[in-house]
């Protein structure tokens, strides 16, 4: 009997989850900067001008026609340079993909500044401001509003960052063809394993036992996450230790003795250096940005 039908394991790389609004700012002042935090993500699109920012002590000047990813539950300050126009789009995602693409400029396609457009314009056209409320998200979907809007909205939003990425990655393919279907291989199993540190961040996490759950061996773990994440096993290890810690200092339930000791830190002191090292910021520093006092 010959088998017509295959089932084809998918990996979903991006999914948008909440879609928190947009803004459109035409001609925009330059005004003077200061500290934010936000826990979704923001994608910043320069049509004209330019802004300088900086998340977590990592510093990025984004020009005309740039599009930058700011990841959530990190410190910001962003200004613009000069007089600019520029979009800000919001939303709220679990994809770890993303942080493949977070505080690094991309110049944009015509077809990708459309999507970008697009997406505004659907937002401007179905949202609506909230009258009096200053909060940092901005607009609010209107009453009458169809929910496949939503949908679209989402759609196009998770259109835009496989684009990216197809695009970053078939740069990178160009260069070693023979190579492409090993590279496959090897971000399907980088997406996994960023998968298994984060469902595992308050167990004793080191290279040998993720290694041994993957089957492969230390080198190679170490080997195939740099290749594809750009960063090494540890440092993503102790970045989302970090970004879960930011999440318990928000939510102002645990002392910093009880996160230090959840996250598998040797103390809270340790935790607290680790802390101040990544974000620039002390515990308390943390929290106070977070309105808790």
């Amino acid at each position: 009997m010959i088998k017509h039908h295959f089932h084809n394991k998918l990996h979903t790389y991006f999914n948008v989850s909440d879609i928190i609004g947009a803004y459109h700012y035409e001609d925009f002042t330059p005004k003077p900067a200061n500290p934010k935090l936000y826990n979704f993500w923001q994608i910043f699109y320069i049509y004209s001008g330019s802004m300088h920012s900086e998340c977590d002590s990592v510093e990025t000047l984004v020009k005309t026609n740039e599009l930058i990813i700011f990841p959530p539950n990190k410190t910001r300050v962003s200004h613009s340079m000069e007089h600019s126009t520029f979009d800000i789009i919001s939303f709220s995602s679990s994809s770890l993909a993303i942080k493949f693409f977070e505080n690094k400029p991309i110049v944009l396609t015509k077809d990708e500044e459309n999507i970008i457009i697009y997406i505004r314009n659907k937002i401007r056209c179905h949202f609506e401001q909230i009258n009096g409320n200053p909060t940092t998200r901005g607009l609010r979907l209107k009453k009458d509003t169809p929910a496949i809007i939503l949908q679209d909205i989402k759609i196009s939003l998770e259109k835009l960052l496989l684009t990216l990425y197809d695009r970053h990655n078939t740069v990178q393919l160009q260069a070693t063809p023979n190579k492409t279907l090993s590279y496959s291989r090897n971000l399907a199993l980088a997406v996994d394993i960023q998968k298994h540190i984060h469902s595992n961040l308050f167990n004793d996490l080191n290279l040998t036992n993720i290694a041994s759950h993957f089957s492969i061996s230390v080198s190679s773990l170490k080997t195939i996450f740099k290749q594809i994440t750009e960063q090494s096993v540890n440092q993503y290890i102790i970045d989302a230790k970090i970004d879960k810690a930011k999440e318990f200092l928000s939510e102002n339930i645990l002392s910093n003795t009880q996160i230090a000791h959840s996250l598998k830190f040797s103390s809270s002191s340790h935790f607290a250096k680790v802390f101040k090292d990544r974000t620039g910021y002390t515990p308390s520093e943390y929290k106070k940005l977070s309105g808790i006092t």
